[in-house]
């Protein structure tokens, strides 16, 4: 994330890691990645003060929940000093034969991993 130091940024992904698990209950062990974006949609953002969150994540949550992410993100993240109006949050939704964690396989569809969820 352009501009900021490696602690700022550690601590901006904790704390977007634990405002995801916090609002939808995920697993130990899921992360959240971030970026830095420039103008998008319309909305001015800092290139040093804006922060994007991707979530992918199985299908099956309600526009409840997922608002409750939204909104629950952008309460931790301000609570480590990013404006709400900085904050981009995209929630893709898939099914577990989208994902594979290693050497081409569908880990769990094999079933080597347990599907979130299930």
């Amino acid at each position: 994330m352009r501009g900021r130091s490696c602690r700022r940024c550690t601590r901006l992904l904790d704390e977007g890691t634990e405002g995801f698990a916090e609002a939808r209950h995920s697993h130990v062990g899921d992360t959240v990645h971030a970026a830095s974006p420039g103008r998008r949609l319309g909305f001015e953002r800092s290139p040093t003060s804006a922060v994007i969150v991707h979530i992918f994540t199985q299908r099956g949550r309600s526009t409840e929940v997922k608002q409750l992410v939204h909104k629950t993100l952008a309460e931790r993240l301000a609570a480590v000093g990013v404006n709400g109006k900085n904050l981009f949050v995209r929630y893709f939704e898939n099914r577990p034969d989208d994902w594979s964690f290693a050497d081409g396989r569908a880990q769990y569809v094999e079933g080597d991993l347990p599907v979130p969820g299930r």
